[in-house]
């Protein structure tokens, strides 16, 4: 599911084969100096495959549901550090992590974290695998 998800959907950053964290959803970040904070702020115009825009609200959907233990997702424990999520605007949304990350994880808690259309997941609701529906494509 995880090649799937990376090679179909987009998450807020992606990692290149070197090792390196890179814009995808996300078009930057910023750490806060104790590494509790991590804000986002997203790029216009990114859409899901339903066509619904990605915005700040749909990926607080999708971390506060893969974080549910109703959901049994395959995915929770990349979500274990992450305490809250909170829109700021619509194009940003701040993770709040319960300790701060080792470097080699950093910049993004959750990494990977794939943002799935709130609209399009009623259809899936009874599914467990945090499927990645956000996509590369973005509405000129």
């Amino acid at each position: 599911m995880m090649w799937v998800a990376m090679n179909v959907g987009c998450g807020l950053v992606n990692i290149t084969p070197d090792g390196k964290f890179v814009a995808d959803a996300a078009e930057s970040w910023q750490v806060s100096p104790d590494g509790l904070l991590y804000t986002f702020k997203l790029r216009k115009n990114v859409l899901f495959h339903d066509g619904t825009p990605v915005d700040a609200a749909a990926v607080k959907f999708s971390i506060d549901r893969l974080m549910d233990p109703a959901t049994k997702s395959g995915m929770r424990p990349f979500y274990e550090s992450v305490h809250s999520v909170e829109v700021l605007d619509p194009l940003t949304v701040q993770i709040r992590l319960k300790h701060p990350l080792s470097p080699s994880s950093r910049p993004t808690p959750g990494c990977p974290s794939f943002p799935e259309s709130p609209s399009s997941s009623r259809c899936s609701a009874s599914t467990s695998s945090g499927t990645a529906s956000a996509t590369r494509s973005t509405r000129a």
